[in-house]
């Protein structure tokens, strides 16, 4: 039901819009007038018509209004009454009038893929003057994978900077993270072969795996610098070192699996934020681990012995 004031009849029987808005808006919608205590407790006072009579749109042009001159005017004589099909509720997006449509993504598509192909359909569907906005979760959702993209950016620049701080040396920090490639496709083969989504909490975890993949490197790295500089060469410092170390690499990464383990079996309440997070991890480390065993001395052994010959012909 609309109701449009009829301003010309208002202004001849000296009705104000304002009067006519105070009349209809407390009967119908209710407006708080007071407040009485009880017993320590506040309650409000609020005037309403009442229920059996305002879902009756009958009653509103008897309804009487008090103009200028304090005289009673009935609403039937200042407004124009239409019955239209129309929104019980209207929201709002940025001002624009909207419809929210609210969905739950398949488990196995997950809800990028849901929001990208809503977006696709609402496009083709819409006619010329409507857009498609994305809101609630999956916003935010978006909003939060951004930041972890740039989370994940940051940390590999960071790790650079200090791992090259370290060794004193531009080089040597690529052989180090050239185990992070690596663990990444790990993570996406191990959730694609548990049926898991790559979300969020995915996300999560190639952030950690970049800090737990670069260890195993580091302790490679390290130790065979530390046997060249006791005079062999880099072919003999490799065999000896990657051996040795072999053992702590090991056994960090299998403590680092052993802790992964229970969050990724789903025990206890909250479990499906913890399992992709935790099978992101085991994935990652499994094939970094066995990866860097040949990757980083392979590596290391050709851009080192290239930078000797450079040294030796100059």
């Amino acid at each position: 039901m609309k109701i449009l004031p009829n301003r010309e009849a208002a202004a001849l029987r000296g009705v104000s819009m304002a009067n006519i808005g105070n009349t209809i808006g407390p009967l119908m919608g209710g407006r708080n007038v007071s407040r009485f205590t009880e017993n320590g407790r506040s309650f409000d006072v609020r005037v309403k018509i009442d229920k059996d009579m305002g879902e009756n749109t009958d009653i509103i042009p008897n309804i009487g209004v008090r103009n200028t001159y304090g005289e009673i005017v009935r609403l039937k004589d200042v407004l124009v009454l239409q019955a239209t099909n129309t929104l019980k509720n209207i929201t709002r997006v940025n001002r624009d009038r909207s419809i929210k449509i609210f969905g739950n993504p398949p488990k196995e598509k997950g809800q990028n893929w849901a929001t990208t192909e809503a977006i696709r359909i609402a496009r083709e569907m819409l006619p010329e003057g409507y857009h498609v906005e994305v809101t609630g979760s999956a916003k935010t959702a978006s909003e939060s994978q951004s930041s972890l993209s740039g989370a994940l950016i940051l940390g590999i620049v960071m790790s650079f900077m200090i791992l090259a701080s370290q060794f004193n040396s531009l080089k040597q920090p690529f052989y180090i993270l050239l185990s992070m490639p690596f663990s990444f496709s790990g993570a996406l083969i191990a959730l694609w072969i548990a049926g898991q989504s790559f979300n969020m909490y995915s996300f999560i975890g190639l952030i950690l795996l970049l800090g737990l993949v670069k260890k195993n490197s580091i302790l490679l790295v390290e130790f065979v610098n530390h046997v060249r500089g006791e005079g062999k060469n880099i072919a003999d410092a490799i065999r000896v070192g990657c051996p040795v170390r072999l053992r702590p690499v090991l056994m960090t990464t299998f403590s680092s699996i052993a802790a992964a383990i229970p969050p990724a079996l789903a025990l206890g309440p909250g479990a499906e934020t913890r399992v992709p997070m935790a099978i992101t991890i085991l994935g990652g480390l499994i094939v970094s681990t066995l990866i860097t065993l040949v990757v980083v001395p392979a590596a290391y052994y050709l851009m080192e012995n290239e930078k000797d010959e450079v040294r030796r012909y100059s």
